[in-house]
């Protein structure tokens, strides 16, 4: 399971936390959880699964035992 996090900037809100959200960017949606508000008033938002975003291509080589 893939674990992502990021920073919603400028948030004009107030909400108590943690809260479960849904983090639309472009045409993509993940459903996530706001886990807490800054010192600059961003909050923190952090998601399990395919995250809104596009990813890079990633390869991994695993060594035979």
């Amino acid at each position: 399971r893939y674990h992502w996090q990021g920073t919603i900037l400028e948030a004009e809100f107030d909400v108590k936390l943690p809260q479960d959200v849904t983090v639309v960017v472009q045409e993509h949606a993940a459903p996530a959880r706001l886990t807490e508000r800054t010192p600059w008033s961003t909050y923190s938002v952090v998601g399990v699964g395919a995250p809104p975003f596009t990813l890079a291509d990633v390869e991994v080589d695993v060594p035979r035992l």
